[in-house]
């Protein structure tokens, strides 16, 4: 009984960052509180569908780092831990602007219980460029 624990969360967590499932595209899917999530890709799908990417902000990137509630709520204020260099510095501020307000827009998120017990507290760090890339920080 005491190896079964770790293999299954071991088994949960590989689930849950390698299988991503079929999330809607983003295009299709709207902004604010749809179908459960059950996969970081789904994640990165919920933060796309209510991100506005400023105009001029082509080939531009920005990182943000924060934690998840079981429930799906921001444990705390994202924090942006990376930025591109380059381009116009109004539009460098309004890029990162558009994604932490992306962030406000989607949350809280309709985490499934399964994803909730791998994230829940987990540093995530949420990539904004030509797409949104999410991955399970090993911390801050």
């Amino acid at each position: 009984m005491i190896i079964v624990r770790p293999i299954w969360c071991f088994f949960t967590l590989a689930m849950a960052l390698a299988l991503p499932g079929t999330p809607a595209l983003a295009s299709e899917q709207a902004c604010g509180k749809g179908e459960p999530i059950y996969s970081t890709r789904e994640i990165g799908s919920a933060l796309l569908a209510c991100w506005s990417r400023p105009a001029g902000a082509e080939g531009m990137e920005a990182a943000l780092r924060f934690s998840l509630r079981r429930d799906g709520s921001v444990i705390a204020t994202p924090r942006v831990t990376y930025r591109k260099a380059g381009g116009d510095w109004v539009v460098k501020e309004a890029f990162v602007a558009s994604a932490l307000e992306s962030v406000d827009k989607a949350v809280p998120l309709k985490i499934a219980p399964e994803l909730g017990e791998v994230i829940a507290g987990k540093p995530l760090t949420i990539i904004f460029g030509e797409d949104i890339d999410v991955r399970l920080s090993s911390g801050y």
